[in-house]
């Protein structure tokens, strides 16, 4: 599925129904600044590993310090529970989803963004070290950017493993949705020359590959909602 709208704002679309509700959410991953306003009425949590990045998050309400794999989260106290670009980064990526769905109220969602593996930008950072990535991060956005964290991209990380995720954990699938992301934007902005290359460069294995390789489908979008129903507590 293609999009005309930039990424956070397609994410935004999808979340509309939550934003601007009384309601408590977990970021997990969140790091020094969140993608998403989710309104003065909601209570937002923000779990992240590094301790300067989240304490610097102007977004949350209650900054936890700790791994989303291991961070011991309260069982069924949030309505939604929001990954950002974070899963491809951790060694057991089923055990943070675990722990998120675990999280999750009732009738809940688990709203997760992840890059496509079959996407250049994703075959890049799987079979490239991470060395390169540090280099090619300070080359095109400069030395001011965060260093990027290390891509391990667990074969869960997909749209298939999503599907079975959500399909053991008792989960409906809302969306799973492709979508081109913002790195043509980012490129022209931050590197025009290097940029126009690369993109040429993936129109070229777009062909090569006999359309695998998609620039319309560089990030995926998923939305978990929890079916069991919401439980009514007496006054």
């Amino acid at each position: 599925m293609s999009s005309d709208l930039r990424f956070d704002e397609t994410v935004r679309l999808r979340l509309s129904p939550w934003i601007g509700q009384d309601i408590k959410v977990l970021e997990a991953g969140c790091g020094a600044r969140s993608s998403v306003d989710f309104g003065d009425r909601a209570y937002v949590v923000g779990l992240d590993i590094d301790e300067a990045a989240v304490t610097k998050n102007e977004r949350l309400d209650e900054a936890l310090v700790g791994d989303v794999e291991t961070y011991p989260l309260p069982a069924e106290t949030f309505d939604l529970v929001f990954c950002r670009f974070v899963l491809e980064h951790l060694r057991d990526p089923e055990r943070a989803l675990a722990n998120m769905r675990r999280a999750l109220k009732p009738g809940g969602w688990l709203t997760l963004m992840f890059p496509n593996r079959w996407s250049l930008k994703g075959m890049v950072a799987r079979l490239t070290p991470h060395s390169l990535h540090v280099l090619g991060y300070r080359t095109v956005f400069g030395k001011a950017l965060a260093t990027p964290y290390e891509t391990r991209f667990a074969r869960m990380v997909s749209p298939e493993g999503i599907r079975q995720f959500a399909l053991r954990e008792g989960l409906r699938v809302v969306t799973l949705e492709a979508h081109p992301g913002d790195w043509d934007w980012l490129l022209r902005k931050h590197a025009p020359v290097l940029g126009r290359l690369l993109l040429l460069a993936e129109r070229l294995v777009q062909i090569l590959t006999l359309g695998r390789v998609n620039p319309q489908q560089r990030e995926f979008i998923a939305i978990l909602a929890d079916s069991r129903p919401e439980r009514v507590t007496s006054a």
